[in-house]
């Protein structure tokens, strides 16, 4: 057995979240009141008492998540034998995070100022498409690119990609994915064209708080969103962090390099099981668990009991 943990992105959030774990382990509690003091707003409320609002903000939402997923990651850390890790999207932050790569101080500092500048990237969108061929998505959006930016951000399953652009094309392109045949078509509630051309200036000044910022080398098998891929070098992996604001997220690839390396049971660590629901889709061989909760984490060592 080869175990690999996964850890969700935006969108996996809800009201309450964490409550239960802060309120049972110290381990968590450390991680939330050390995260509290150093992102700039009452983090320990808006992740247990938020509104939706509160919540849909992407410069609360993203240290909110990464503090889930890193108090989770302090409960198995040591309890389960790892190999490999990998994120999605913001997720990818807590994947450094459980691989050493950064420190939990540097971390928060990454994703505090990525949230903030993901939040004042005002125009464009994002949308969902289900059931629909890849190759027929990208000669929709070929067909469209004389007009503006629109492009694939998210490569999630066989079955599901996300587009990304400038708000005229995504509805030009919904109508015409529909006519090709889409299953379904789903508006996502942010604020921005995230992994797109448009987030380019974004990029350039997340690169100042991650030059300053210590990476090391990873101590399990760290996979990139951008390429898909291990990867090994730490100059090398902040600039793929780097990257990541403006490319698709190759999550569909990923997985698949986790599996034909070994990987074989997953855990996903952090709100939500929007990650197993992907894992089903592209290994749907694989062993899955999820990590949100007090009882998930009894339910895992169980499981696993004769087996790490």
């Amino acid at each position: 057995m080869s175990i690999a943990l996964l850890f969700p992105g935006q969108g996996s959030q809800y009201s309450g979240m964490g409550k239960a774990t802060y309120e049972a382990f110290p381990e968590a509690r450390d991680v939330y009141d050390k995260l509290s003091s150093l992102v700039g707003f009452d983090l320990k409320r808006v992740s247990f008492e938020g509104t939706n609002d509160e919540l849909l903000r992407t410069d609360h939402t993203q240290p909110a998540i990464f503090a889930h997923s890193a108090a989770h990651f302090e409960l198995i850390k040591d309890k389960v034998k790892f190999e490999a890790v990998a994120g999605h999207s913001l997720g990818e932050y807590s994947a450094i995070y459980a691989s050493g790569v950064l420190s939990l101080e540097d971390c928060i500092m990454a994703v505090r100022k990525r949230g903030e500048l993901m939040y004042r990237s005002k125009g464009g969108g994002m949308m969902a498409v289900i059931g629909l061929e890849e190759a027929r998505i990208d000669a929709i959006i070929e067909s469209l690119k004389t007009k503006g930016v629109i492009v694939i951000a998210n490569y999630n399953s066989p079955e599901q990609v996300v587009l990304s652009g400038e708000l005229p094309l995504l509805e030009e392109a919904q109508g015409m994915l529909k006519s090709a045949g889409a299953k379904r078509i789903v508006r996502l509630p942010v604020s921005g064209a995230f992994h797109s051309p448009m987030m380019e200036k974004a990029a350039n000044e997340l690169k100042h708080t991650l030059d300053k910022l210590k990476f090391r080398n990873p101590d399990v098998l760290f996979y990139s969103n951008v390429t898909g891929s291990d990867e090994r070098n730490p100059e090398r992996i902040k600039e793929l962090l780097i990257l990541q604001l403006t490319s698709p997220v190759q999550w569909k690839r990923t997985i698949e390099a986790m599996v034909s390396d070994g990987a074989d049971t997953f855990i996903e660590v952090g709100p939500g099981r929007v990650l197993g629901g992907l894992l089903k889709r592209i290994a749907p061989e694989a062993r899955y668990f999820n990590l949100e909760s007090p009882d998930d984490l009894k339910r895992i060592l169980e499981a696993l009991k004769d087996e790490t």
